[in-house]
C-alpha cells in the first residue's frame, strides 16, 4: 500500500492534468522547474534573439515608412506601431528630400523637424491630435523660448504630455530634435468595447479590450485553482480511508 509520502509525491503530476501541453513541458529539478521547448520554433526563436543578423521584426509590429520625411540613416526605422500605439523615433531638421540639414537657425530647424514629425504620425494613419506625448531635444536651453512659440502655433489647442531636456549634441550638429508617443487609426474616440460572461453571476459586463486578455487569464487561474482544491479534498479523503482500512 503506497503511503502518505507516495501520495505527496503524486501531487504535481495531477495539478498539472488539466493543461497535459505543461505537463509535457514541466521537469522538476533540484534547483526548480525547467520549461522545455514545446515545439521546434522555440529553439529558432532563441537563435534569432541571440543572433544579431538572424533578429526580424515581431508581427505585433508594423514599421512605418514614408518618403515625406527623412529616410532613417541608421538601424532603425521612421515609426513603429504596436496595437493602438505609434512610436516616432527622433525627428531632426534634414531636408526630406536633399538629406541636409535645414540652414537659418533655430527657427527654420524647429519648423522642418516638426513638418518630419508631422509625415511619420501622417503615414502611419494617426494625426497630429493624437500624439500623447512628446520628447525635445534642444542644443541649447536659450531657444526654449523660441522654440515653445513655434511649437505652441503646430499643436494649436491640442497639448500633449512634453519633455524638453537640453543635451551636449545632436546628430550632425542639428539645435532641435523631436520625437513623440501616439494614438494610431485603431483608435476611434471611445475605447472599443467587448462583452464577456460572469458565468457564475450569469451576467455581461463591458470591458476594455485591453482588459480581455487579463480576464481569460484570470479566469483560467481560477479555474485551475478550483480543480486545485477538489483535488486536494479528494487526496485527503482517500489518504484518510486508506488510513482507516490498515488500521
Amino acid at each position: 500500500m503506497p503511503s502518505r509520502l507516495s501520495i505527496v509525491k503524486l501531487r504535481p503530476r495531477i495539478l498539472l492534468s488539466p493543461f497535459p501541453a505543461l505537463s509535457r513541458n514541466l521537469r522538476s529539478t533540484s534547483a526548480g522547474l525547467h520549461i522545455q521547448p514545446s515545439s521546434p520554433a522555440t529553439p529558432a526563436i532563441r537563435r534569432s534573439m541571440s543572433s544579431s543578423t538572424g533578429t526580424r521584426t515581431h508581427p505585433s509590429l508594423s514599421i512605418v515608412s514614408t518618403q515625406n520625411a527623412p529616410a532613417a540613416i541608421g538601424p532603425y526605422s521612421q515609426g513603429i506601431t504596436l496595437g493602438d500605439l505609434v512610436f516616432v523615433s527622433g525627428c531632426v531638421p534634414f531636408d526630406p528630400q536633399s538629406g541636409a540639414v535645414v540652414p537659418g537657425g533655430i527657427e527654420p530647424q524647429t519648423r522642418q523637424a516638426l513638418a518630419n514629425l508631422r509625415a511619420v504620425v501622417e503615414a502611419s494613419g494617426s494625426e497630429v491630435g493624437k500624439i500623447v506625448k512628446t520628447t525635445v531635444f534642444l542644443k541649447s536651453m536659450d531657444d526654449f523660448a523660441t522654440v515653445n512659440a513655434i511649437y505652441a502655433d503646430f499643436f494649436g489647442a491640442h497639448k500633449p504630455a512634453r519633455s524638453c531636456v537640453e543635451v551636449a549634441r545632436l546628430p550632425k550638429d542639428v539645435l532641435f530634435e523631436i520625437e513623440c508617443i501616439a494614438r494610431s487609426r485603431l483608435c476611434q474616440g471611445v475605447p472599443k468595447m467587448v462583452t464577456a460572461r460572469n458565468h457564475s453571476a450569469r451576467a455581461s459586463i463591458g470591458i476594455s479590450s485591453g482588459s480581455s486578455c487579463l480576464l481569460y487569464f484570470t479566469t483560467i487561474v481560477k479555474k485551475w485553482l478550483r480543480y486545485v482544491q477538489a483535488q486536494s479534498g479528494g487526496w485527503e479523503g482517500k489518504a484518510a480511508k486508506r488510513e482507516n482500512t490498515a488500521s
